[in-house]
């Protein structure tokens, strides 16, 4: 569980300690209290240790005041470094953009950061490698 920037931040900083040549890939969908405007401050630093962040398509709620995850990319784009893509497909294209994420010549880190399950992704991705 991860799906707030400052769970996400902790975790990849604890990866990127234990494995700092190693490519991180973070897919993350924040939890309803993060997904607001006066939330996008906390997004800073969340992902320095990422090499890549995906931000898949977020579950769908209506409640005002509730940002989109094209609200989120366009915040991180200019607020950040890291490369952020964002992924509104199925589970299978997402478990596909995550594999083109990983890069042969390394160690690969793939981490969810979401309070959703994932295990329709991780089956595909197991598909997919297979």
């Amino acid at each position: 569980f991860g799906a707030s920037p400052a769970k996400a931040k902790a975790s990849l900083e604890a990866l990127r300690a234990e494995f700092p040549e190693a490519n991180i890939v973070a897919v993350f969908e924040p939890n309803i209290g993060n997904r607001t405007m006066a939330a996008l401050g906390e997004y800073n630093h969340a992902f320095a240790n990422a090499n890549s962040l995906l931000l898949p398509k977020f579950s769908h709620i209506i409640q005002q005041g509730v940002i989109s995850e094209q609200e989120i990319y366009d915040y991180l784009n200019k607020a950040t470094n890291v490369n952020v893509i964002i992924e509104n497909g199925t589970k299978a294209e997402l478990a596909k953009h995550c594999l083109h994420l990983v890069d042969a010549g390394k160690q690969n880190i793939l981490i969810f950061l979401s309070s959703h399950s994932i295990d329709e992704v991780l089956t595909e991705i197991k598909v997919q490698l297979s």
